[in-house]
């Protein structure tokens, strides 16, 4: 009884390990500040395309997007910054570590995260469309409440599920 005790201590640690030493290009990556214009340009330009249908005087450029609102002034236009952290790179890059930490076999890693990774870039891109349509409708006062407690948790929660589904799923928790 001891000695399984003992086992599963090992798995978790050594878990732990991998998942910590796999964590570090995530810090590096913010602490260099690195970006991906590319990738935040496109996701402009996509959100930009959607949200011009609700509203035609949207306009953007490189990653930021401009948007009219109406105020007791008259009209404002807000600039939204669709910054690299907006991509969704560090919760899909954690998926990508905790996936790679668990004891699988490879091919089995490889087939969550060709589904995972995929679901969470698009779950992101309704998380940035839902946000920014909510807050056309009922103004900025709301932006906060959407994007940092309903969202950012919620992809937190999404990564958490993809990866507790699939070690269900596989058996890897015994």
């Amino acid at each position: 009884m001891k000695r399984k005790l003992n086992e599963k201590l090992l798995k978790i640690l050594w878990f732990l390990i991998k998942l910590n030493i796999l964590v570090i290009p995530l810090y590096l990556v913010i602490y260099l500040d690195i970006s991906f214009p590319l990738l935040q340009n496109f996701l402009t330009s996509s959100l930009h395309f959607i949200l011009s249908k609700f509203n035609s005087n949207i306009s953007f450029k490189d990653h930021f997007l401009y948007i009219p609102f109406k105020t007791e002034k008259g009209l404002q236009i807000e600039t939204f910054e669709i910054s690299f952290d907006c991509a969704g790179w560090k919760t899909m890059y954690l998926l990508f570590a905790l996936v790679l930490a668990t004891p699988s076999k490879l091919n089995k890693k490889f087939k969550v995260l060709v589904i995972g990774l995929p679901f969470l870039f698009l779950l992101n891109f309704i998380r940035i469309l839902t946000t920014l349509l909510f807050v056309m409708s009922f103004g900025l006062s709301y932006l906060e409440i959407v994007h940092t407690f309903l969202w950012r948790e919620g992809l937190i929660l999404a990564v958490a599920a993809i990866w507790y589904i699939w070690i269900k799923k596989e058996n890897i928790i015994r």
